[in-house]
């Protein structure tokens, strides 16, 4: 990535933000529905990983500029860490309602984001490419140097992509949270945004050969 600050650079940090906004709705529906003990699973989070910045602060402000791909890669590790680590900390306060709630939030967030998408008239919605660019350039996936869904077919009705492996498993692992119930979230939330984008196409995620596929499909 560029040594200077640009187009690209905001980009990411968009979606480093789209995580954080949605750990802190998670982080307040659960106080007010979940446990009077959420407010003390979220400063445990902020003690171990730190709190987000300001939302209202802009990039060109926090960033090292020194190293803007390192400063980059740390806050998207702990954007996700915090996330990762309130649900856990959630999950063993309150157990099932833990994860009711947090798949509540996710499809909320889902449907949230693409909605505005779709308002925002950026991209050709009738297309299965053109729901795939919205998702890209909305999901947090690391750094764009780390690698992605590579396309492996694609039409106007589908489009068929695959990647190595999930670069988030690794982490919740070393978390403790329920790999799984994760996997269920981010479900969640994909099929709620996809759905929120065109209803008329739907999505689907499978293994083959060892690799991680997403397809998007016109219904």
């Amino acid at each position: 990535m560029s040594a200077f600050l640009g187009p690209i650079h905001y980009w990411l940090y968009g979606k480093i933000q789209h995580v954080q906004d949605r750990t802190a709705r998670l982080a307040q529906e659960a106080n007010d529905t979940c446990s009077t003990l959420a407010e003390s699973a979220q400063a445990t989070v902020y003690e171990t990983y730190g709190e987000p910045p300001a939302r209202q602060t802009d990039l060109a402000e926090l960033i090292d500029p020194t190293n803007i791909h390192g400063w980059l890669a740390r806050q998207i590790q702990l954007t996700e860490a915090r996330e990762a680590a309130l649900l856990k900390e959630l999950s063993d306060y309150c157990g099932n309602a833990a994860w009711e709630l947090a798949e509540k939030v996710f499809v909320e967030d889902g449907k949230r984001l693409g909605e505005s998408l779709v308002q925002a008239n950026r991209y050709d919605l009738t297309k299965a490419d053109g729901l795939y660019r919205a998702f890209h350039d909305t999901f947090l996936a690391g750094m764009p140097c780390d690698g992605g869904f590579e396309e492996v077919s694609s039409t106007d009705s589908e489009i068929v992509l695959e990647r190595a492996t999930c670069p988030k498993t690794g982490l919740w692992t070393q978390i403790g949270v329920s790999i799984p119930e994760m996997q269920k979230l981010y479900q969640g939330w994909l099929a709620a945004f996809i759905a929120a984008l065109n209803p008329a196409f739907s999505v689907a995620q499978a293994t083959n050969a060892g690799k991680q596929r997403l397809t998007i499909t016109r219904v």
